[in-house]
């Protein structure tokens, strides 16, 4: 939100306001479900890499990308990994299964499959629409705190 509304100095000229957003980003990072992540990647890392002037990437970007970017590879591949394991192991379970076993416990266990593969298909998503924002060349200042691309209004 401040990222949105408040532009210049005011925002990104603070380093303590930098170090406060990175401490919140950070902590607890390894305890944060796909879904928060993938939360905290659309609304705070994208839009702060995005709208950071130039000049002041290395205190709010490349701190960020310091402690995300690890952090997020990480995730990815052993949530990937274990995807591919278990989808793998389901595929062996269905071949060997009894025709009287717990039905309920089943479908809960591949509803819950589901939404897990989900949850990691969209944070993949929005990871890597977070690297598409680093990579985008910076963007000029906008007038009157608008969101790059906006136009302003003609006036009559």
């Amino acid at each position: 939100l401040a990222a949105s509304n408040v532009g210049g100095d005011a925002l990104w000229g603070d380093a303590a306001c930098a170090q406060a957003v990175l401490g919140g980003v950070s902590a607890h990072i390894e305890s944060v479900d796909h879904n928060h992540m993938r939360l905290l990647l659309r609304h705070i890392a994208s839009v702060y890499a995005s709208r950071c002037p130039p000049q002041y990437h290395a205190a709010w970007v490349t701190p960020m990308c310091r402690v995300l970017l690890p952090h997020i590879a990480s995730r990815l591949q052993s949530a990937w990994q274990a995807a591919t394991s278990a989808s793998s192991g389901a595929q062996v379970q269905v071949q060997g299964s009894n025709p009287g076993g717990d039905k309920e416990g089943a479908a809960k266990q591949t509803a819950d499959e589901v939404v897990n593969d989900i949850l990691l298909r969209e944070l993949t998503r929005e990871h890597l629409a977070w690297l598409n924002v680093l990579t985008q060349p910076p963007k000029g200042p906008t007038t009157n705190n608008q969101a790059p691309g906006m136009r302003a209004s003609a006036s009559g």
